[in-house]
């Protein structure tokens, strides 16, 4: 047996992973990432429209800060997120892109002087500050106040991964690929919010490939069969740059009125980018060009482009406190995708996620150190061969089973339970049948047989091991789904339309601790509005019909009597007056804007 000593053991070899296995190694720790596939395969590199962080460099951006964003990501996580991440994350993001410029990403620049582009459907001259010219540029995004997205044309994600993987390897930092692991599968580590999940407005169709939010972002306009752009009728004031949870419900409702557009694969919409021009497109747009041309054979040039919402993004996860660490399992930290941070409460903002995953890999990060400063470990090679002889018996009796479950159907049958009736809108009755449904393919699951004998060069033995552990999840975001009688972001009860403040202000906590149990356990932690530095309010997008907590208009007074008192704090004040965040002391420090300083 050989065992492999480190100081932290990195799972993921994504963008978070390896910021946070950067951080580590900075300190002096070192650090093994296990990872699918070689670092600079990680799904980080999928990610096309951009990262936010206030700048507030390009014209559209001007005036945009920490205090802005902060509010667009607690708005459009529907008061779901933690706010003292959501704070630390806004004040570090902009030292993350900084910081990244410096390591090699290419950002897309600010130009200065007169530029063309297209807002709302028309034409538009937008002038850029000459003394502006050079600094990093920002696209708009759905569900923001300001130009805050900044990119790298449409490859974004494909830049900063090769950055940071290059910085990784310049830092000697291994990586042992095809590797993975579960938290669920512990028993003790608890899951955050599986129910919600994000579905992106704009999969194309039928490849589910997305078109990404910077299609929108540039002033790519939503149409139906005859051509109409509805989005203004459903929200007249972002129309679509709403948030994209409210984007694909009402692309759904749309269909569902027989505006959709009929194909052999579905009822689908269409998105026309063919305003923005071909330069526009061949420049910023050139990875949307390239793939519609590859797999739907078209030029968005000159034609639409076939979209309906897609399932895209998983805002719950592995349950972690400020820290990144797991309340429940000691030593287990979690960022990126994978975590339950909670920055993103029930939905998150397009171009949220690929800055998380930087910036929470650079806080994590640090804590991981102090951590590792502070901690000493213990273990028994009893205790190693244990663990190891469990899973090699299970391989072995998928390899000795002559009779029993195919794993590619059972991941069929999955797939089509979670599409079908646990999707954009749900409702009770949907809910009920997957969570039977998968209920069953939970204990179908335990009698897999293999046809190909072999344990080696196997993708039949890979999907025996990883389908069971999907089944698990799956029945988590159902069951979370169907017990949670409210709707918020990007969790749409279609029998509970309202956001019940009073009775769901609180996050899903989801376990499984009996591995032979049919459903996970799940408890609740409530949220305190009387620590949010935002209390809970209308999101400006559609009716407002929150069931408001009894504790929100105490807050709201509160902060109103504390302002009053302090009428002499400028904004940096009054934020640790109202929510006083502890930040690792090198990302402390203010961030310098254009203009302003660092006011």
């Amino acid at each position: 047996m050989n065992i492999i000593y480190t100081d932290s053991l990195v799972i993921g070899g994504g963008l978070a992973g390896l910021r946070v296995a950067i951080a580590a190694k900075q300190r002096g720790y070192d650090s093994i990432i296990l990872s699918l596939v070689p670092a600079k395969r990680s799904h980080s590199a999928a990610a096309q429209g951009g990262m936010q962080a206030s700048l507030g460099a390009c014209a559209k951006g001007e005036g945009d800060d920490e205090d802005i964003h902060f509010e667009d990501t607690v708005k459009g996580s529907d008061w779901g997120c933690d706010q003292d991440v959501a704070r630390m994350f806004v004040n570090t993001a902009p030292k993350a892109i900084r910081q990244l410029s410096a390591w090699g990403v290419t950002w897309s620049r600010v130009r200065g002087g007169d530029e063309e582009v297209i807002i709302d459907g028309s034409k538009q001259i937008i002038t850029e500050k000459h003394e502006a010219h050079g600094l990093i540029t920002a696209r708009s995004f759905g569900g923001t106040q300001k130009w805050r997205t900044c990119f790298t044309a449409d490859g974004t994600g494909h830049t900063m991964l090769y950055t940071m993987g290059n910085k990784a390897t310049q830092m000697e930092i291994p990586v042992h690929e095809r590797k993975e692991a579960i938290a669920l599968e512990t028993g003790i580590a608890a899951l955050g919010n599986m129910e919600a999940v994000q579905f992106h407005p704009t999969g194309i169709v039928p490849v589910g490939i997305l078109a990404g939010e910077g299609c929108r972002g540039d002033g790519g306009l939503l149409r139906d069969r005859n051509g109409y752009r509805f989005m203004p009728d459903y929200e007249p004031d972002k129309k679509e740059l709403a948030s994209r949870d409210v984007v694909s419900r009402r692309m759904i409702e749309h269909i569902r009125k027989g505006k959709g557009v009929q194909s052999p694969y579905g009822d689908h919409l269409w998105l026309d980018i063919s305003l923005l021009g071909s330069k526009h497109i061949e420049k910023n747009l050139r990875e949307i060009k390239e793939i519609c041309e590859y797999f739907l054979g078209i030029d968005p040039v000159s034609e639409y482009i076939p979209v309906r919402p897609t399932q895209h993004y998983a805002m719950g996860g592995v349950r972690t406190k400020a820290t990144g660490e797991s309340p429940t399992l000691k030593g287990l930290f979690s960022t990126g995708e994978a975590a339950c941070w909670d920055l993103h409460g029930f939905n998150r903002l397009g171009g949220n996620s690929v800055a998380e995953t930087v910036v929470a890999g650079m806080i994590v990060g640090e804590f991981v150190a102090d951590y590792c400063a502070a901690s000493s470990l213990t273990i028994s090679t009893a205790t190693i061969e244990h663990f190891m002889n469990r899973e090699e018996k299970k391989i072995g009796d998928l390899l000795t089973r002559e009779y029993g479950e195919n794993p590619f159907r059972l991941k069929a049958e999955m797939q089509k339970i979670m599409m079908d009736k646990v999707g954009v809108f749900r409702n009770a009755s949907e809910l009920e049948q997957p969570v039977d449904g998968l209920k069953t393919l939970n204990q179908r699951a335990k009698n897999i047989a293999l046809r190909n004998k072999t344990s080696s060069a196997s993708p039949e033995l890979v999907e025996a091991i990883r389908v069971p552990k999907m089944i698990k999840l799956a029945l988590c975001v159902a069951y979370g789904a169907m017990l949670r009688t409210e709707s918020r972001g990007a969790h749409a009860r279609e029998d509970f339309p309202e956001r019940n403040d009073r009775d769901w202000l609180k996050r899903t906590l989801t376990s499984w601790e009996d591995d032979d149990a049919d459903l996970p356990k799940v408890t609740y932690e409530a949220l305190d509005a009387m620590k949010m530095e935002l209390p809970p309010g209308g999101r400006g997008c559609g009716e407002d019909k929150t069931i408001h907590h009894p504790d929100t208009e105490k807050r709201v007074a509160q902060i109103e009597k504390i302002k009053n008192a302090n009428k002499k704090a400028d904004r940096f004040e009054m934020q640790e007056l109202l929510n006083p965040t502890s930040i690792p002391e090198k990302f402390k420090g203010k961030n310098e804007r254009i203009g302003r300083g660092y006011k």
